[in-house]
Order: structure tokens, then sequence, then C-alpha cells
């Protein structure tokens, strides 16, 4: 229930555009404080392979930009993807990869043998260095499965509900506005 207000409260003054963002900063938050996330994790998902040198890890997949082979060499340092490198590259496995790499929708899409069984927040390193494109997707999908579907939800403004509730003749209600937004007619409606 704290989480539920806490969010209520913090994505209200957020543009929409970063409701994402937020409820992917708190599932991480809440993954990182029970141990199941760890921040060698989290530092590959906001990096990748970006401080990598392509020289020192020449790409041999010609079906894998350098810069999605970058993030695989930076997510095959991870203990758990630490044979990552060598499945990709061996030709028995080479196949599945590309196919999943071409994929309309990796985020959804399952791996096999070793790779079939991964926690969310794996396949969410994945999809970010493999598709970077499809990030929104795959958040979206830890999101809904760490903190639940509604916290993917928009959170809409009950402006009779903040006046009643929150607000006294010693707590007055603040407007920030955007350009374009005009709360007039909802106050006047009050």
């Amino acid at each position: 229930e704290v989480t539920r207000s806490c969010r209520k409260f913090i994505v209200r003054g957020l543009y929409r555009k970063h409701h994402l963002l937020f409820g992917l900063m708190m599932a991480l938050k809440m993954e990182t404080t029970s141990r199941i996330v760890h921040d060698q994790q989290i530092l590959v998902l906001i990096h990748g392979g970006g401080a990598l040198n392509i020289e020192e890890h020449p790409n041999p997949l010609p079906w894998l930009p350098d810069k999605q082979w970058m993030n695989v060499i930076a997510l095959g340092r991870l203990p758990e993807f630490r044979s990552l490198v060598s499945s990709i590259t061996t030709s028995s496995c080479a196949a599945m990869w590309e196919n999943w790499y071409e994929s309309e929708t990796p985020e959804h899409d399952c791996l096999q043998g070793e790779w079939s069984e991964l926690t969310e927040i794996q396949r969410l390193l994945l999809v970010r260095c493999f598709r970077p494109d499809r990030i929104v997707f795959a958040a979206s999908r830890y999101v809904s499965q760490v903190l639940g579907a509604e916290y993917l939800d928009t959170v809409s403004v009950d402006l009779a509900s903040i006046v009643e509730k929150e607000s006294s003749p010693v707590i007055p209600i603040m407007f920030l506005l955007s350009p374009g937004a005009d709360p007039s007619s909802d106050i006047e409606a009050l």
C-alpha cells in the first residue's frame, strides 16, 4: 500500500512519458533491496558495452552490429552470462541467437537450452544488449512482472478528491503547468 501511494503522488508530478521510467526505477530498487538484482546488472543495463573497444573484441558475427557485440561482451562479464559469448559464437547455437535477434518481439520469445529459464532481469538485460530498440517493451514487461500491471497504467488526477482529502485553508494546492495545460475548467467545476 505504501508503494502504491508513493507512486500515485510522484507520478502526478511527472510527464506521461516518464511514468514507465519511474516504474522501472521502483522495480529495480525493490529487487536490489531484495537482493534479486545486483549492482553489476544495473551498470550493464545503464552503460552496456559503451566503454569497450571494438579493436580489443572483434565482432565475429556478420548479423550482429558492432555496438550490440560490445553490449554482449559487457553482459558476458556478469557471472550468470559467462557462457553467453561462446554460446552466440558456437555454430550449433548461432542460428537460435540470430533468429531471436531478428524476432519482432524478442522480449516475449523463448530461447532454448541453458537460456530457456531466464529471470525477468536477465531477459531485460538480453533485450537491452541485443535489441535496444525493444527496451521500452522489455521494461514494460519487467515492471508488470515485478510490480504488477497496474504500475503501467497512467494515474488520472481527481481534482475533487485532492481538494477534499489533501488541501485545507492552510494547505493550498499549487499547479505547475507546462505549455498548453489549462486546469481552469476543472477548477471552476469544483
